[in-house]
């Protein structure tokens, strides 16, 4: 080991024991139950922290499943030359350009009561879509369960694998009897689902986005009555399924698709024991002879690589989606950051005495997890009765009846208070 290295190392150290804890403590809940603090051991310096987390985090996938519902209820999604067609073309398109690692291992699929693998090449596959192709392909195209589709695509989605599924993702009961009672076993059931597959697959997540798209077809109501809907608009959902830095692979790659769809998401994965950060100016994690200026205020600046998390630039550089661990600290601004491999820099302001020494103090920051709290637009988009055309279409109601349980499935699994903790001590 190397002179420099070492006196970091031993500088480390020193400061652990002064104040209890490793400099760099991360605090993480566990990936599918309740919020737990967990310390994780140091690697000893910034540099082989970094290592060991490339190490083990792979953002590109090895294979990528492509699985459309073909049920009855998506025949309206492609009934001509329709948004959802465009649409799916070109998420299917950038994905494979910029998250396979061998653009050519593609499984095109229609799913319904079973899975149909389609013989189509990525360009003519979307265009192939219709009424009488998903007829055609077979399955039992009636009565097929939302809830059992998930668990196919879940299944069929190997480590180092992505896969898209899309649907309208509309909750089919057998009867209108007890529908809150049905929806709670969905709920429970979208949760087991990515309990079992992280058995297999530890970093496993989802990443689900709402489109919309002209609709000429029929709609089935919870009861099964039919309403005509006749090119007007519908709601339909992407959902992605893979190891978490494949997410955020994915997430970068169709980000200017889901801003020109005006397309909203929702993220469920555990956070991260370590994600690659450093102060600037400093020591490791550390900052020395810390005054504050005539105001009371100490301001220094830390960098982070967040191109890990399958996140927006919208929902990183919002203050209001990170917590401080005390009241005498605060986040002043998160900007773009461009020297490599770190993307996002943050400038902390510390409050104490004016023109004196801060007391030693550790500043904690964390980022929220998105289904801390469900998100507002799937309250806004679920139709919590099932009833919102049994008058008959609304242009109104884009609502789809069961989003609301699925994705509380997705929550009460990934129920993590936050995606990653920053630590850094201050003198």
């Amino acid at each position: 080991m190397k002179k420099k290295v070492l006196k970091q190392f031993a500088i480390f150290r020193i400061a652990s024991i002064v104040v209890g804890m490793a400099v760099l403590l991360l605090t993480l809940p566990s990936c599918g139950g309740k919020n737990t603090s967990a310390k994780t051991e140091s690697l000893g310096t910034p540099e082989a922290n970094n290592k060991e987390f490339y190490d083990t985090t792979k953002t590109v996938a090895e294979k990528f499943n492509v699985f459309i519902e073909s049920s009855a209820s998506m025949d309206g999604y492609v009934n001509g030359n329709t948004e959802f067609k465009t649409c799916l073309h070109r998420l299917i398109g950038d994905i494979k350009a910029d998250v396979l690692e061998n653009d050519s291992n593609i499984s095109l699929n229609y799913i319904n009561s079973k899975i149909i693998h389609i013989k189509e090449s990525t360009k003519t596959f979307t265009d192939a879509m219709s009424p009488k192709s998903f007829s055609e392909a077979g399955g039992d195209r009636a009565n097929s369960d939302i809830i059992d589709i998930i668990e196919n695509v879940v299944k069929n989605t190997s480590q180092k694998e992505i896969s898209m599924f899309v649907s309208d993702c509309v909750y089919s009961p057998q009867s209108a009897d007890d529908i809150d009672k049905a929806l709670d076993k969905q709920q429970t059931d979208m949760k087991n689902i990515l309990k079992n597959k992280v058995k297999s697959t530890p970093n496993f997540g989802v990443l689900i986005y709402r489109f919309v798209s002209n609709f000429d077809g029929i709609y089935y109501t919870k009861t099964n009555t039919h309403i005509n809907i006749n090119n007007n608009q519908r709601p339909y959902f992407v959902w992605f399924f893979g190891e978490k830095s494949i997410l955020a692979k994915v997430s970068e790659s169709i980000s200017h698709v889901v801003t020109e769809n005006k397309a909203q998401s929702v993220i469920g994965i555990s956070g991260y024991p370590y994600i690659p950060y450093k102060t600037l100016n400093s020591a490791p994690y550390h900052f020395t002879s810390a005054k504050t200026n005539e105001k009371g205020e100490y301001i220094f600046s830390f960098v982070a690589d967040m191109n890990c998390l399958p996140l927006g630039k919208e929902y990183i550089e919002n203050i209001n989606n990170y917590q401080c661990g005390k009241t005498n600290y605060y986040i002043k601004k998160i900007e773009k950051y461009s020297n490599e491999p770190y993307n996002y820099k943050y400038t902390v302001c510390v409050k104490g005495p004016k023109n004196d020494f801060l007391r030693q103090t550790t500043v904690e920051i964390s980022l929220k997890s998105m289904l801390s709290e469900i998100p507002d637009w799937i309250k806004k988009y679920d139709d919590p009765s099932g009833e919102d055309y049994n008058y008959g279409y609304n242009p109104k109601k884009l609502r789809t009846f069961g989003l609301n349980s699925l994705i509380e499935g997705v929550k009460d699994f990934y129920n993590s208070s936050d995606y990653v903790t920053f630590q850094i001590k201050i003198n």
